[in-house]
């Protein structure tokens, strides 16, 4: 039965149940919870209200520390086991039978129910922290969610009637997909059921931020800016029908998205941190990422103008204004019978393959480096417009893509940079990302 009145509170109170129940995937994303599995908790299990049961077996074995459970008790401990748990009891049974043989000291036994149960028992309390981090935020997020919903003295501000927005409620569904695959259902129903109580909700917050730079991409007559375009081609997104912008990067390269927070006039205290999780080979695997998320009509408008539409599009190669910007470095170059890429327009055509390059590739050292994408239209044109001499080639399935573990959906392709153009790239501009410069550069 679908409630009328379905407030934020009442969703974050039901998905918190969703996710405690799932205990085993937790402790995946969280390995700390097993020791958050306390003696008092495997003493209900075990004795129902004798809460002090394991303190006073310690007690015994601190007297004899050849001190053994006796078979009715490990009878019992097997009874409650799998009328609590049933199959998922197995490895807990498989313990028991190793301490019955002998195999096992009284206290090894009993950190190994404790570990074994702290990952199938649901009885470890999801920590606000964890519960952030789960929904796809950062690790303050329900705190300051709570202090809102609840505190009526909130420093921030109090509003019992706060709701998500849309953005946020997606966020949080792509979360629970990945997390809990197939028995993701009824998170997503509560989501559902969030929505329709509350069809007031908008699709992101009033804009509560100013950006100081919207013109940055007026046009690409700079090194600054054609860096920051070649990046934002090989990283950023634009929502189709909005103006919504989002860079996402692994936590160790945040010191990108605070340039350019810098370089755009954002307040870079809207950077988030936050667990990035996926499937890797069908395990759950997390990371933590940073990332900005803006809108601006104005900035959406001019970048789409210099054809900005994200690289993982196949049919969509070279921006267009790159390839006027090569072939004016090209005109030069004849003219004046030097190097195309020692002109201004040279430079700035390697300063946006630099920032493509900082986004969507990898130095292996020395003077070479490698440029990945799933488009192969797109690299294809790179290596025929900055002519270089190396082919693409498709990523053997055995290798990783990048330096991460994330699977892609789609084949992936790389172009080896040779020397001389990764030379004259790496100089067209000295702010560029640092880990991926050989140390003379610095």
């Amino acid at each position: 039965m679908r409630r009328k009145n379905y407030s934020t509170l009442d969703l974050l109170e039901d998905l918190r149940k969703v996710i405690q129940a799932n205990s085993e995937v937790l402790t995946t994303l969280f390995p700390s919870r097993i020791s958050r599995y306390s003696d008092r908790d495997l003493s209900r299990l075990w004795r129902d209200n004798n809460y002090q049961y394991i303190r006073k077996i310690r007690g015994k074995i601190k007297l004899n520390p050849n001190f053994i459970f006796s078979i009715e008790a490990i009878m019992l401990l097997k009874t409650r086991l799998v009328e609590n748990f049933g199959v998922k009891s197995i490895i807990c049974l498989h313990i028991i039978s190793k301490y019955k043989k002998n195999q096992l000291t009284s206290l090894i036994f009993i950190e190994k129910l404790k570990n074994e149960l702290a990952r199938i028992s649901g009885n470890v309390f999801l920590t606000d922290e964890e519960f952030s981090l789960i929904l796809g935020f950062d690790k303050d997020f329900i705190h300051r969610t709570l202090d809102t919903l609840k505190n009526i003295k909130s420093a921030r501000w109090y509003n019992p009637h706060y709701k998500f927005t849309l953005e946020r409620l997606e966020q949080i569904k792509e979360n629970f997909k990945v997390i809990l695959t197939n028995n993701a259902e009824k998170a997503l129903d509560l989501i559902k059921e969030y929505i329709t109580a509350n069809d007031d909700l908008s699709y992101w917050h009033p804009f509560d931020y100013k950006i100081e730079n919207e013109s940055l991409f007026l046009n690409l007559n700079t090194i600054v800016k054609a860096y920051w375009y070649g990046f934002l081609c090989a990283d950023g997104s634009l929502e189709k029908n909005r103006p919504r912008f989002s860079l996402e990067l692994s936590l160790k390269d945040k010191d990108r998205i605070i340039e350019f927070c810098k370089i755009a006039g954002l307040d870079n205290r809207r950077i988030e941190e936050f667990m990035k999780v996926y499937r890797y080979k069908g395990e759950i695997k997390s990371s933590f990422s940073s990332r900005i998320k803006f809108s601006s009509e104005k900035m959406a408008k001019d970048l789409e103008s210099l054809g900005f539409r994200g690289s993982k599009n196949s049919t969509i190669g070279i921006p267009n204004v790159i390839k006027q910007v090569v072939s004016k470095g090209k005109q030069v170059g004849l003219n004046k019978k030097i190097d195309w890429k020692s002109t201004k327009f040279g430079k700035i055509a390697l300063a946006w393959l630099l920032g493509f390059f900082d986004g969507d590739g990898t130095y292996i050292g020395g003077n070479q480096a490698k440029i990945y994408n799933s488009n192969k239209k797109l690299l294809d044109e790179i290596r025929n417009y900055y002519e270089i001499v190396n082919n693409v080639h498709r990523q053997s399935e055995n290798d990783k893509f990048y330096d991460t573990d994330i699977e892609s959906k789609l084949p992936i392709y790389y172009l080896t940079l040779g020397p001389e153009i990764y030379e004259l790239m790496i100089s067209s501009y000295q702010d560029s990302m640092q880990r991926k410069r050989p140390e003379s550069f610095f």
